[in-house]
């Protein structure tokens, strides 16, 4: 009998089509729709130095393959960065994954995403996690400070450029100077003290996206 109602056979499973004159029940299946059995409890994203890490952790994993790292600058089109093997162990697990040099990329706001797969191929995807380059401001750090022979120099800016940075005793004679390209993120630099004096000293870093003076103490 023709009941006025076609299966059809599309690219992800099947469809029903066709006219309704009535209101009935129905039950619409498809394939590749499913539920893994396991249980995402958290997924995050930090940035730290010039990377992000991500940390996610699951619970009652069961033929758990692996985790797909999936990473976007639109927030639509993303792509596979790293993979992680499950544990599936089913007790809660913790995982963790580092994308380095993400200060690089020309983005300002970046994605991320896992695509959670089990064993028989099925997949789904979790929530997405948004990371702000913008965040990103300008400052300098010394350490050591007090320093004694040398002191690292650790310059955060969220733009590329090249800087100048100069050394002036209390006089305010300029004692040390040098040009440094900089780039997004966090740049270092280390300085030599040795041929110094002890005495406070100030330290001045301009262009690139920064300009600001820290204080410096040589024993």
């Amino acid at each position: 009998a023709n009941t006025g109602v076609d299966l059809v056979h599309g690219a992800n499973g099947y469809v029903l089509q066709g006219e309704v004159t009535g209101f009935s029940t129905f039950y619409f299946g498809a394939a590749n729709m499913s539920t893994l059995p396991m249980d995402l409890i958290t997924f995050k994203g930090t940035l730290q130095n010039n990377s992000t890490l991500l940390q996610w952790e699951t619970a009652n994993e069961k033929n758990t393959s692996h985790f797909g790292v999936e990473r976007s600058t639109d927030g639509r089109n993303f792509d596979h960065i790293g993979s992680v093997t499950a544990n599936n162990n089913g007790a809660e697990s913790k995982y963790a994954f580092v994308d380095n040099d993400v200060t690089q990329l020309p983005a300002t706001v970046i994605y991320y995403r896992l695509k959670m797969v089990d064993a028989n191929g099925e997949f789904t995807y979790s929530n997405v996690v948004t990371i702000y380059l913008s965040d990103i401001s300008g400052k300098i750090v010394l350490s050591p400070n007090p320093a004694k022979h040398e002191t690292k120099v650790t310059i955060t800016t969220a733009s590329n450029g090249k800087a100048k940075w100069k050394l002036t005793d209390n006089t305010g004679r300029v004692v040390m100077q040098d040009v440094i390209q900089l780039n997004r993120g966090n740049n270092n630099l280390v300085i030599n003290l040795n041929s110094l004096s002890g005495g406070i000293y100030y330290l001045n870093v301009s262009g690139g996206g920064i300009d600001q003076n820290v204080k410096l103490q040589k024993l």
